[in-house]
């Protein structure tokens, strides 16, 4: 009841569409998607431990990346859910025209710039760095990726009652929900290889090479954790 109520207060369901189907399915897909934001969360402090009890400067290092962790686990949440938020608006909005690709660009341009300031990777990169315009152009793919896939699974009429349902009546196969999650997985990693290109793009003044090894580690689990959940889901 609590979880409805945030769910609610936050993207106000009751002001984007009266259809009951597309309020359920937005529960499923938002409760699911916070579970996984903080299981990811926890788990990347597991790294970040694990990462610093190696090397002969984590007297100097550690603190330094404790304190950066402790920030931004608090952040990212915020920002991801925020950028839950934008791209389900977005997704509910489009769900009657996305055969209007003009109302379909302009609601992307219009909404991108608020969904990247809660994006994690662009928030740790230096936005004056020459690289940056290769990173915020795929996370802007991945943005709209994320819109048409909320624009399937928002119109599933079915009789579900959890997220795992709401996959399989989206998605008809196991290599049709595929496609769609290795396209943002791909997109992610593609991110990481632009920054490990030229690690001065992060922000931090020490402790870079350590921190983006904990992103490459969490990716490379995240990637492994999302591909299980599907075997899962098409049992």
């Amino acid at each position: 009841m609590l979880f409805e109520k945030q769910l609610k207060k936050t993207i106000n369901i009751e002001a984007y569409s009266s259809m009951d189907h597309v309020e359920r399915n937005i529960n499923l897909f938002k409760k699911q998607l916070v579970e996984t934001i903080d299981n990811r969360l926890a788990f990347g402090k597991k790294l970040i431990q694990a990462e610093l009890k190696t090397g002969p400067f984590d007297i100097i290092i550690k603190p330094i990346v404790n304190a950066f962790y402790e920030f931004y686990s608090k952040d990212a949440r915020r920002g991801i859910i925020k950028q839950i938020d934008i791209t389900i608006q977005c997704g509910n909005k489009l769900i009657t025209k996305e055969e209007n690709q003009e109302e379909f660009n302009a609601e992307v341009k219009k909404m991108f710039p608020e969904y990247l300031k809660g994006d994690q990777l662009s928030g740790m990169c230096k936005k004056n760095h020459e690289n940056y315009p290769m990173l915020k152009k795929i996370l802007k793919k991945v943005f709209i990726s994320q819109i048409k896939e909320l624009m399937i699974l928002f119109k599933i009429k079915e009789d579900i009652d959890d997220y795992n349902g709401l996959i399989r009546a989206a998605f008809k196969t196991k290599e049709e929900a595929y496609r769609t999650l290795i396209t943002q997985l791909n997109s992610y990693d593609e991110c990481l290889r632009i920054i490990e290109k030229d690690i001065s793009i992060l922000t931090f003044p020490t402790g870079r090479k350590r921190i983006f090894n904990v992103l490459k580690r969490g990716s490379k689990e995240s990637n492994r954790m999302f591909l299980n959940n599907l075997n899962e889901i098409y049992y």
